[in-house]
């Protein structure tokens, strides 16, 4: 994956998380400064395991990966 693809794909999610935060709240206009910094966080460091699943051949399945995801972000969340 080319750093191309990945900004790409980080753009999409940083846009969908806007999009749900918005709707959660009625308005873009509610969504914070430190809360738009938050999601570029957040984005990245998904694109980054993603990127480097890809990088180390793929050896573990999807599931697990999203796994270890969903673990990270719960993580962050706490």
């Amino acid at each position: 994956m080319n750093v191309l693809s990945i900004n790409k794909l980080k753009e999409f999610f940083k846009t969908k998380m806007i999009e749900e935060l918005s709707m959660l709240r009625q308005s873009a206009k509610s969504i914070t400064e430190t809360e738009k910094f938050e999601t570029t966080f957040i984005v990245s460091g998904v694109a980054g395991v993603i990127e480097e699943w890809i990088k180390n051949g793929m050896v573990q399945t999807p599931s697990s990966v999203s796994g270890i995801i969903q673990q990270l972000l719960l993580k962050i969340e706490a």
